[in-house]
């Protein structure tokens, strides 16, 4: 099963792809003639989805649950590089909530967490990104009117993460517009390159090395100041 973007064109990867899925109704409402629950099921990316929505009084909600989903497989995500892979294992809970006949109303929230993260060999704009590596990499969001609320933002590994901010989402991803606060701070064991890497963040004369760094400008081109 493929979930492509509309318009997209064949060379475009799919949104979603999933080799196995089981759709199950909701007997409830089938007995009453209405189609008010759906469970679904099935692998993804090598990894697992459960999901169940629902609708009642006009209002539909899902929950979803991924467990060691692979991003290395997921060719929506390492299309956005020119070269290079995002890696690692994904798990977590997503939920959604929308009116039936106001989609703009939607809103989610979830907690997503990744175990042995890594950005592998990418190329940005003609220019290599040194390998990072992350042991443990956590998310908490919620999404609503568009715009992507980064409540808590952390990662452990060849760098130490934490951040927060709002990214207003645009079509295409690489458009979304960026605020973000960010403190990145090289470990002992970081390799030189990313050492150095950290080094090039500019920062306001005698900051501390793990001072909040605000990041502007869009997925595509971001800017730290």
């Amino acid at each position: 099963m493929q979930l492509k973007q509309r318009g997209s064109g064949p060379d475009r990867p799919p949104i979603l792809e999933s080799s196995s899925l089981y759709v199950r109704p909701g007997l409830d409402g089938l007995l009453r003639g209405q189609l008010s629950s759906v469970h679904v099921s099935g692998v993804l990316y090598n990894g697992a989805l459960d999901a169940r929505w629902t609708t009642s009084d006009g209002t539909m909600r899902a929950t979803v649950e991924l467990r060691d989903v692979q991003l290395e497989r997921y060719r929506f995500l390492t299309n956005l590089f020119e070269e290079g892979q995002v890696g690692g294992k994904l798990s977590g809970t997503v939920t959604v909530e929308t009116r039936r006949n106001d989609w703009r109303s939607s809103r989610a929230a979830g907690e997503l967490e990744l175990q042995r993260a890594g950005l592998t060999a990418l190329k940005v704009k003609g220019f290599g990104v040194p390998d990072v590596h992350f042991a443990t990499a956590s998310v908490k969001f919620a999404l609503q009117n568009n715009r992507l609320d980064i409540q808590e933002l952390r990662a452990e590994g060849d760098a130490k993460l934490s951040g927060e901010g709002q990214i207003a989402l645009r079509n295409p991803l690489q458009d979304s517009v960026l605020n973000l606060r960010v403190s990145l701070v090289a470990g002992a064991d970081s390799p030189d390159a990313v050492k150095g890497l950290l080094q090039l963040i500019p920062r306001a004369q005698g900051a501390r090395p793990d001072a909040p760094v605000a990041i502007s400008g869009t997925l595509r081109n971001p800017r730290f100041r």
